[in-house]
């Protein structure tokens, strides 16, 4: 890792409008979605995001990738506030920060062949002759271990492990330096889990590319990940190499999320741990 910083938040804040209703009006204040987060991501780095559905995590998944902006705080991109890139900036931005998304079945067009889709960033891209994008989608497919031919086949085709792989073929196709990864293995079963996160992890060492993996599971941000941040209520309230943090909780929060983690291996459970006294 090269201790350069692809992409940062910080002190980001993400207000909502209340949505409860008092006589048929909407309620005063705002929730707070995510709540004062900084975080970076180095080249080469795997970094998890972990914590219990409605902590905040794909709401801060969101602004990191610019599809939404920060009611304050910034996302900086190599640097550069991400809000005040040039357009060509923005295109190298969209060209090496790439999404998987949790339900691959929704983020692939069912009219689009699966060769159109994957082939979609380098067809934005432009200057690429259809020999070189046709060249580059088969590499892609056959990257996350699919077939070439796949590339003429249909998404309902797919089993939803390989559409999945799609999903990650397409992210690839444009030799990204960072994929932000929302959940992508919670809606496979284990045995199709442990193989996408086996080929990530290969993808991860192999091509050297930055993960933001984002995740409620335990045990696959320890596979994967470098650094985990623990998010609650919108706030990372412990970081820490995975090991260590998993060891020696300091938070109360990651205290309770160990102690509800199922371990692999039974026989392998450790000692539920004690909150610590703050």
């Amino acid at each position: 890792m090269g201790n350069v910083v692809l992409l940062e938040a910080a002190n980001v804040v993400k207000l909502f409008p209340n949505p409860r209703r008092h006589l048929g009006r909407r309620a005063a204040g705002s929730i707070r979605a995510v709540d004062d987060v900084s975080l970076a991501i180095e080249e080469g780095q795997s970094v998890g995001l972990v914590g219990e559905s409605g902590c905040g995590k794909s709401t801060l998944a969101r602004l990191m990738l610019l599809l939404a902006k920060p009611t304050h705080g910034q996302i900086h991109y190599r640097g550069t506030p991400a809000f005040a890139l040039t357009r060509r900036q923005l295109a190298e931005f969209r060209r090496e920060v790439q999404p998987v998304f949790q339900d691959p079945l929704q983020s692939l067009n069912p009219k689009m062949t699966v060769g159109r889709i994957v082939s979609e960033p380098l067809r934005a891209q432009g200057g690429m002759t259809h020999a070189e994008i046709r060249r580059r989608t088969a590499d892609a497919l056959e990257r996350v271990e699919l077939h070439a031919t796949d590339a003429n086949r249909m998404p309902i085709d797919f089993s939803g492990g390989q559409r999945q792989r799609i999903a990650i073929a397409r992210a690839l196709i444009s030799r990204p330096r960072l994929i932000v990864l929302d959940e992508p293995v919670s809606s496979q079963d284990v045995s199709i889990r442990a193989q996408i996160l086996n080929l990530l992890k290969s993808i991860y060492r192999e091509e050297k590319v930055a993960c933001l993996f984002i995740s409620h599971d335990l045990s696959t941000v320890r596979f994967l990940c470098d650094v985990v941040h623990v998010m609650h209520a919108g706030k990372i309230v412990e970081s820490g190499v995975p090991r260590e943090l998993f060891a020696s909780p300091a938070h109360p929060y990651t205290t309770t999320l160990l102690n509800a983690w199922l371990p692999p291996e039974p026989a392998h459970a450790r000692r539920r741990l004690r909150p610590p006294i703050l």
